[in-house]
């Protein structure tokens, strides 16, 4: 069994996680991506923020950030879709960053990946119902999904085609029920090669500071007890983070993304 400390994580671990990450969102039928030497392009058509649709730095030198740039818009721009630069900080990044803010790339955001081992259970509140949700409550759950992140009526279809993706690769969608056994939660737990990838956890606005999340991830974690650790990604340094640090998370690593600078015009 791997063993995850925080600030001593095992050798290879992060590069698990990225591959389970990428193998996973391969898996709808709306993925688009382009393989390169050294990085590659990922994208879900229908879903357009740039942390979805990535150029992924793996082993490139920094000296292809141009080619990269400009593949990346080649690429994404007749799809439609706003897209990223995105580093993994694991890897060497200290150069492409420079050459990327030096050129004509903004660093726009960052997200902890963070990682525990699925040996200790989560201990969950016990007056609070989860359940399974069902292959035909698809719609209704990502419908859920859009309702808890505010996220566009537009991408109700796209996202309810990679929920089912994910869910036919061996994912498992929760609900947390309220008292009248109505969903006011989501979550969802994925399997890869023995990494467990948490997902989608949000609780209505009304319903939050409850104890819904903590009986969700308790849910998960003991799904994910045959996997080796279970991960997901956070914003750094807000009171989200520090909920799944107090659950036994540790971060392994950060991803950087670097997204195009406006095209600025004196006349409008």
């Amino acid at each position: 069994m791997l063993q995850v400390r925080s600030g001593n994580l095992d050798d290879g671990v992060s590069e698990r996680l990225e591959r389970a990450y990428y193998a996973l969102q391969a898996t709808p039928a709306r993925h688009f991506g382009q393989e390169a030497d050294g990085w590659f392009l990922t994208g879900v058509e229908g879903l357009d923020p740039p942390s979805l649709n990535r150029a992924v730095v793996t082993s490139a030198a920094a000296a292809a950030a141009d080619e990269v740039r400009q593949a990346a818009e080649r690429f994404f721009r007749p799809r439609d879709a706003r897209w990223s630069i995105t580093l993994a900080t694991f890897r060497a990044w200290e150069d492409w960053h420079a050459n990327l803010v030096g050129g004509s790339m903004l660093f726009d955001s960052r997200l902890n990946v963070m990682v525990r081992a699925t040996r200790d259970a989560v201990s969950a509140p016990s007056d609070i119902a989860v359940r399974r949700v069902e292959v035909d409550e698809i719609t209704d759950y990502t419908q859920l999904l859009l309702d808890i992140f505010r996220m566009p009526g537009r991408f109700l279809l796209p996202l309810r085609d990679m929920t089912a993706a994910w869910i036919d690769a061996g994912a498992t969608a929760y609900y947390g029920l309220d008292e009248a056994d109505e969903p006011v939660a989501t979550a969802m737990v994925t399997h890869t090669d023995g990494v467990a990838g948490v997902y989608n956890v949000g609780v209505l606005r009304h319903a939050r500071r409850r104890g819904y999340a903590r009986a969700l991830m308790a849910a998960l974690i003991d799904e994910a007890s045959e996997d080796d650790f279970v991960t997901l990604q956070v914003g750094p340094d807000d009171f989200v983070e520090h909920f799944y640090q107090r659950l036994g998370f540790v971060q392994a690593y950060e991803w950087r993304f670097y997204t195009p600078r406006p095209k600025w015009s004196l006349f409008g």
